[in-house]
């Protein structure tokens, strides 16, 4: 059985990232599979020719570079999900045997900047990114494959595969009115992901007052890696008291985070509307075009949630309100006129959710032209397609 090494860095537990173990559960049963992360990331998981390894705390890109020095001959391919693996393994490629590898892209960076010193002096001295072992790339949109191409003109084939889920469900659950005390007549607008302040509407809250007041609750829960819950707890100090808002900070491993989904009446697929000055163009780029990238909103349509998101950033209105699976909106009081108005004819928007979901967005249907590359490159033939996604090519 051949082998892969999957190269990741980021910071919450390793089944808090299901984008990334979306990808492994296709393809755990056919490969090996050593996936390197970072230090903070390590935690147990289990999955059959799964191995977990733990890179060192200094530096991600540095123990990327040193396992692929010691390890690379036992590997068929390398799939990086972050522009650390990219550069550990342009590096390899450079001073040993070439691997052939992809780069599943989930920001939008300026892949060349922000390289440690002596692997960025490398790179630009021998041959930089610009190679022929990257094989293909993977982004989540058309609008995001355009941006991504610019950064990194040496993508050639870039696969389109949303930031989606194995699998759809329809299926309603308690959890959150079990965990959270939250009484089963009211209904749940979810807030999941990042709680932080280039992401997260500290107005949201008021945006959704009328509604506060009467039927419903409003349930954060995610993650911050800067501090903002706490300027969140204060600001919603009263709201909390009064159990109008309810903000979860533990991290929710991935069963219990579905469940908290089928808990939701309405997800909030939100986002803090950026200013173009304050942040570089990539930055900028990254949020403004969140799109298919959206892990929040892949979520709740997965979980037959309906969802309403800002009308402010590109694409959302072709992939939301046109499909009739949700509202968007501005700020101020629209927000709540607009889940009113999904809340007037909900299992219709339901019934949308479900069939956009299974047609259009579920990841194992959409995944299948990638993983045919992947076998073909490798040179393993001895699977079948999955399902044919939308494919761009050069």
């Amino acid at each position: 059985m051949k082998k892969i090494l999957i190269l990741f860095d980021e910071s919450r537990p390793v089944d808090s990232y299901p984008y990334v173990l979306n990808f492994i559960k296709l393809i755990h049963r056919k490969y090996k599979i050593d996936f390197l992360v970072s230090a903070k990331m390590y935690s147990e998981y289990c999955l059959e020719n799964l191995r977990l390894c733990k890179a060192a705390k200094s530096s991600y890109t540095k123990s990327a570079v040193h396992h692929l020095w010691k390890h690379g001959n036992e590997y068929s391919a390398v799939i990086a999900y972050s522009v650390e693996g990219v550069w550990a393994v342009c590096f390899h490629n450079i001073f040993r045997s070439k691997i052939p590898f992809a780069y599943f892209s989930m920001e939008l960076y300026d892949i060349d900047k922000k390289c440690p010193g002596i692997i960025s002096a490398a790179l630009r001295l021998f041959g930089g990114l610009s190679t022929d072992m990257l094989k293909f790339s993977v982004v989540q949109d058309q609008k995001r494959a355009d941006i991504f191409r610019g950064y990194f003109p040496s993508a050639s084939k870039i696969f389109l595969l949303p930031n989606s889920y194995i699998g759809y469900t329809n299926e309603k659950s308690d959890f959150a009115c079990k965990k959270f005390n939250i009484p089963r007549d009211k209904k749940i607008l979810l807030y999941t992901g990042a709680l932080e302040k280039w992401g997260y509407d500290i107005n949201l809250a008021m945006y959704l007052n009328k509604l506060l007041e009467k039927d419903y609750v409003l349930l954060l829960s995610g993650f911050s890696r800067d501090g903002y819950t706490d300027v969140i707890l204060s600001e919603y100090s009263d709201l909390i008291k009064t159990k109008k808002v309810i903000v979860n900070e533990q991290i929710l491993d991935e069963c219990e985070y579905t469940e908290l989904v089928k808990s939701a009446y309405i997800g909030l697929a939100w986002y803090v509307k950026l200013d173009r000055n304050l942040c570089s163009r990539a930055a900028f780029e990254n949020i403004y075009y969140m799109g298919l990238s959206s892990g929040k909103l892949c979520k709740y349509l997965s979980c037959s949630v309906p969802v309403v998101a800002p009308s402010f950033y590109p694409g959302y209105k072709e992939i939301i309100e046109d499909k009739k699976i949700g509202k968007v909106c501005s700020y101020s009081e629209e927000m709540s006129e607009k889940i009113l108005e999904i809340a007037s004819d909900y299992n219709y928007y339901r019934n949308n959710v479900e069939n956009v979901y299974k047609n259009e967005l579920e990841y194992s249907k959409q995944a299948g032209s990638l993983t045919d590359e992947l076998d073909r490159i490798i040179g393993d033939s001895r699977l079948s397609t999955l399902g044919d996604p939308r494919l761009w090519n050069n």
